[in-house]
């Protein structure tokens, strides 16, 4: 067994109890990753579209939060 990969696999399911509200897009990740299969690149590229959904979508509630600041 991998101390290092079991380790790992703690440390996310104490977040994801610790933050319920991401268990959905843990599983449409994971779910995503194992379609890619054992092809790294596309396991990669999986993952980056997740990463620039996610940044795409924390930019547009950043750019919120500041048209509502530089009102008051």
């Amino acid at each position: 067994m991998n101390f290092k990969l079991e380790k790992a696999k703690k440390e996310l399911y104490e977040f994801l109890d610790e933050n319920p509200e991401l268990i959905p897009y843990q599983n449409a990740l994971s779910a995503s990753l194992n379609n890619a299969g054992d092809n790294v690149n596309k396991r990669f590229l999986a993952f980056s579209v997740f990463l620039q959904y996610n940044l795409s979508d924390l930019k547009f509630e950043l750019l919120q939060l500041k048209k509502i600041l530089d009102r008051k």
